[in-house]
């Protein structure tokens, strides 16, 4: 069921019956609530080059709403993201959830091994 704050999918990945969302974020009971489909890249360094990728989108947002420089706004991005890398301001909590279970928390038994095949069980952290 969709919340009422969710929002749409991008137009081209609505039309994409092959297209998988990776990563949900949520800013709820004063916190930060992800969740991620793990498996879907090989090397996690493309987590990397997504964040990046990211960053990007949301300076041109802000350049687009606003008329700011897109390169000073990424420059404020990348100094926040590496302070908050170097020195981290809260832990990430919660456990990973099966999505294709109806328990949802594995099981510590439960075999994890991942190949990178997003078919191979896709895995949610929150």
């Amino acid at each position: 069921m969709a919340h009422v704050n969710e929002l749409e999918a991008p137009p081209s990945a609505a039309q994409d019956a092959d297209a998988v969302e990776i990563s949900r974020v949520w800013v709820s009971e004063g916190g930060l609530e992800v969740s991620l489909r793990l498996g879907v890249f090989e090397d996690p360094a493309a987590w990397g080059v997504l964040l990046a990728d990211l960053a990007r989108h949301v300076a041109h947002a802000h350049q687009q709403l606003d008329g700011s420089d897109a390169e000073q706004t990424l420059g404020l991005i990348r100094d926040a993201l590496e302070a908050e890398l170097s020195d981290p301001t809260g832990a990430p909590t919660g456990n990973l959830f099966d999505v294709d279970s109806d328990d949802d928390e594995l099981d510590e038994d439960e075999d994890e091994d991942d190949d990178g095949d997003p078919d191979a069980g896709p895995r949610r952290s929150r």
